[in-house]
């Protein structure tokens, strides 16, 4: 449960996770590798997640359906490719994994991502959206996170 929420070159996410009834604050959801940054949804190990995408160079070694299918856990992730500026969708586990090309001026994931996307067609920057999220969805909250990809 999350928001994760891109425009303008900035990817910005919130940093709340659950356990049990538990709120957990301070998670980082977004990893930066370099050419690749990977900002995800989902399970909180996202280990096996990342080790698939920070040695990739570009989209063209991206890992196949098979490999998320195989991974252990549920997750959804936006993953950013700096050098080509591409932004694609990602999803694991059994329940139909994909990866998707997004081609939208802003994009969000995660539980909070209707309140994302609805600030953001109105004008809200990925930050502002955000911290909108956070106010609205019990599964997201405050501090934020925020990287310039571009």
């Amino acid at each position: 449960m999350s928001t994760i929420a891109f425009k303008d070159g900035i990817v910005v996410a919130d940093t709340q996770t659950d356990w049990g009834n538990r709120k957990i604050k301070s998670l980082k959801k977004i990893v930066d590798h370099g050419d690749i940054v990977v900002a995800g949804s989902g399970d909180a190990d996202d280990r096996h997640l990342n080790a698939l995408f920070m040695a990739l160079d570009n989209s063209e070694d991206f890992p196949t359906v098979r490999e998320l299918k195989d991974l252990p856990q549920e997750f959804v992730a936006l993953v950013f490719t700096r050098k080509t500026k591409q932004v694609f969708l990602v999803q694991t586990g059994e329940n139909a994994p994909f990866i998707l090309e997004i081609k939208d001026k802003f994009f969000a994931i995660g539980s909070g991502g209707d309140y994302a996307m609805g600030a953001m067609a109105a004008g809200a920057s990925a930050k502002e959206a955000v911290r909108i999220s956070c106010m609205l969805d019990i599964h997201s909250n405050k501090p934020i996170q925020e990287v310039k990809l571009w």
